[in-house]
C-alpha cells in the first residue's frame, strides 16, 4: 500500500482516493477474486472519479450562492400552473448546452425563484457552473467595483463569464444604481457572444425594466440579446407564501380551540 500511495501522490490522485484501501480489500476478497486486472483498475478509477464529482458538486453548490431556504425545501410545481412536461424539459438542462435562456415571469409568491434554484442544482449535477444573484445585489456589486477601479469591475464581469448558467433573480425590484441599465447590457452582450445561458425571474413587466434600471436604450439592447434565444415561463395562481400564512394561522386557531375544549 505504501508503494501504491507513492504513485498516487506523484500522479496527484492520493487526495482523491481516501477510501482506496477499503475498496482494494473489497476487490481482493474471495467473492471478487475472479475479477480481471482491467476490471479492478476500472473500479479504482471510477471510485476516484466519483469522489471528484461529489467534491465538485459540493464546491459548485456553495459558490453558486443559492438561498439556503430553497435548498432545504423540495420544489413542487402544483401551484405554478406550469405544464409538467415543460418543467421536466427545463430540469434536464439540455437547453444550456444549446446556449438558450429562460424568462420566468408572474406575480410574487408563485415559486419562480424556487424553480430557478431547482434548475440551477440540476445544472451543477450536469456539469454546468452556476451562479445565483438578485438583480439588486448584482448591479450594486458592479457599481461598487467600478467605483474602486476599472480592473476590479472587469474582474467582476469575468467572474460572471466563468459560469455556464447565471440566474438573475427579481429583476426590476429594489433600488439599483443609476448605471444599472448599462451594467445589464454589458452582462447580456458578453453572455450572448460567449454562448452562455441566463435565467431571469421577475414580477414586473419587461417594458418597465428600462425605467427601473435607469437606461431604456441599454436595457432594450440587453433584452434584444437575452430574448433572442429565450423561453418564456409564465407563472400564475395563488401565492404560496399567503397560502402558508393562512395554513399556519388555521393550525394555530385549531390548536387554541382544542386547548380550550380540553380545559
Amino acid at each position: 500500500m505504501e508503494e501504491l500511495n507513492y504513485y498516487l501522490k506523484e500522479l496527484r490522485l492520493l487526495k482523491d482516493s481516501p477510501n482506496l484501501e477499503q475498496l482494494l480489500l473489497k476487490l481482493e476478497n474471495e467473492e471478487n477474486s475472479n475479477m480481471t486486472a482491467r476490471a479492478i483498475v476500472t473500479e479504482v478509477l471510477a471510485s476516484i472519479w466519483q469522489y471528484r464529482q461529489d467534491k465538485k458538486m459540493i464546491t459548485w453548490t456553495t459558490t453558486a450562492c443559492f438561498p439556503k431556504r430553497f435548498l432545504q425545501t423540495p420544489f413542487h410545481l402544483q401551484h405554478a400552473n406550469i405544464p409538467q412536461k415543460s418543467a421536466e424539459e427545463f430540469l434536464r438542462c439540455e437547453w444550456i448546452g444549446r446556449s438558450e435562456n429562460i424568462l420566468m415571469c408572474g406575480p410574487s409568491g408563485l415559486g419562480k425563484t424556487h424553480f430557478s434554484v431547482a434548475i440551477g442544482q440540476q445544472a451543477i449535477a450536469k456539469g454546468y457552473r452556476t451562479r445565483f444573484v438578485s438583480a439588486s445585489k448584482l448591479f450594486k456589486d458592479l457599481n461598487k467595483a467600478l467605483d474602486l477601479a476599472l480592473a476590479m469591475y472587469e474582474r467582476k464581469l469575468q467572474s460572471l463569464d466563468s459560469v455556464n448558467l447565471l440566474i438573475i433573480d427579481d429583476m426590476g425590484n429594489g433600488s439599483v444604481p443609476a448605471d444599472s441599465g448599462a451594467y445589464f447590457y454589458e452582462i447580456m452582450d458578453r453572455r450572448h457572444n460567449k454562448g452562455l445561458s441566463t435565467i431571469i425571474t421577475t414580477n414586473k413587466a419587461v417594458s418597465s425594466w428600462g425605467t427601473a434600471l435607469g437606461d431604456s436604450v441599454s436595457v432594450r439592447a440587453a433584452l434584444d440579446r437575452f430574448l433572442e434565444f429565450a423561453y418564456k415561463v409564465k407563472f400564475s395562481g395563488k401565492s404560496l407564501r399567503l397560502e402558508n400564512f393562512n395554513k399556519r394561522n388555521r393550525m394555530n386557531i385549531q390548536d387554541s380551540v382544542e386547548a380550550i375544549t380540553k380545559d
